[in-house]
C-alpha cells in the first residue's frame, strides 16, 4: 500500500467518523428522505410562484428548490450504485438545504419586513427541519431544530415592527418548529431502536 493511499484512507476514516457523530441514517431511510425531497420539489416552487406578491425575491426561492432537485437527483444516483454511504448522503443534502435556506430566508424576510409583506419563507423551515431530524441523532436534529429556529426568529425580531403580523404569529411558529423538531428526533429514534431490536 502506497503513502498515498493510506493518506486516502485515513482521511475517509476521519470524515466516516465525522459522518457517524451526527447522522445515524441507513439506505432504506436515506432513500426514503431523498424521494421525499425530490417529491416536495414541485409543490413547492408552485407554493412561492402562487406567493410571489407577498414574496420578494421568489424567483431565487424558486431557483434554489432547483438546485436542490438537481443535487437530490444526484444523490439518489449515488445512493442507488453505492457510491456515497448513507450518512456522507445525509451529511452533503442536509448541508446544501441548510445553506441555500438560510441564503435565502435572509434576503426574503427582510425584503418582506420593507413592504410590510407577511412572507410565506416560514412554510420551509419545518419541511428541513424534518428532513433533517429523520436521520439525525437526536441531540443533533433537537439542536438543529432550536438552531434553525433562532435564525428564522432572530431575523423576524430584527426587521419586523411590534404590530406586524409575522411578529405577532412569531411564538406560535418557533413553539411549533422546535416541538415537532424533538417530537420527531424521538419517534425516529425510538424507531431505529425498535428495529434494531427486531433484528
Amino acid at each position: 500500500m502506497t503513502s498515498t493511499q493510506s493518506t486516502e484512507q485515513q482521511r475517509n476514516s476521519y470524515i466516516d467518523r465525522f459522518d457517524a457523530r451526527f447522522f445515524a441514517t441507513s439506505p432504506q431511510l436515506e432513500r426514503g428522505a431523498i424521494t421525499f425531497r425530490l417529491i416536495a420539489a414541485l409543490p413547492l416552487a408552485i407554493l412561492m410562484y402562487s406567493s410571489r406578491d407577498r414574496l420578494p425575491y421568489w424567483e431565487y426561492a424558486i431557483g434554489t428548490i432547483a438546485i436542490i432537485f438537481a443535487v437530490n437527483l444526484w444523490l439518489r444516483y449515488s445512493n442507488n450504485h453505492r457510491r456515497i454511504t448513507p450518512n456522507r448522503s445525509a451529511l452533503i443534502g442536509s448541508g446544501a438545504d441548510t445553506l441555500l435556506l438560510l441564503l435565502v430566508s435572509n434576503l426574503a424576510i427582510r425584503a418582506s419586513a420593507e413592504i410590510s409583506s407577511t412572507s410565506e419563507m416560514w412554510l420551509v423551515f419545518p419541511l428541513v427541519i424534518l428532513v433533517f431530524v429523520y436521520r439525525a441523532k437526536p441531540i443533533t436534529g433537537i439542536a438543529y431544530s432550536v438552531l434553525l429556529t433562532a435564525w428564522y426568529s432572530a431575523h423576524i425580531l430584527l426587521f419586523f415592527g411590534s404590530a406586524d403580523h409575522a411578529m405577532t404569529e412569531l411564538p406560535i411558529r418557533a413553539t411549533f418548529f422546535v416541538l415537532m423538531g424533538g417530537l420527531a428526533s424521538t419517534l425516529t429514534n425510538s424507531l431505529r431502536q425498535s428495529g434494531s431490536d427486531q433484528e
